[in-house]
């Protein structure tokens, strides 16, 4: 998992992102520009994206209360993320094969 270190930096000083986005199954992209690292994101104006390796153990307690939007890569272990990530978040959004999936805290929603 890649980026959510300073998700977590910047709530410890107050501020809530509106919204995390999370690219699951999809590995961090490397680090040319000193701008593009994933944990210096927010830093330089860009929303703030966390990348999470299929089937990866996560502390995800840096989503606590926080809108969080998921784009699956690939689908092994999704469905387990999902539900880890609305035990934490106050709303996940997924889009999958067409569909849309909404869990308000912790509870599948109707999209």
């Amino acid at each position: 998992m890649k980026g959510h270190a300073q998700i977590l930096a910047i709530r410890q000083k107050g501020y809530r992102p509106s919204t995390v986005f999370v690219d699951y199954g999809l590995q961090a992209p490397k680090d040319r520009w000193g701008w593009d690292d994933p944990e210096k994101a927010i830093g330089a104006g860009m929303l703030p994206t966390v990348y999470v390796e299929a089937g990866e153990e996560c502390d995800l307690r840096f989503m606590l209360n926080l809108n969080v939007v998921v784009t699956p890569y690939k689908t092994a272990g999704l469905f387990e993320f999902l539900e880890a990530c609305a035990e934490k978040a106050q709303r996940v959004t997924c889009l999958l094969d067409g569909d849309v999936m909404v869990y308000e805290q912790g509870r599948m929603a109707l999209a």
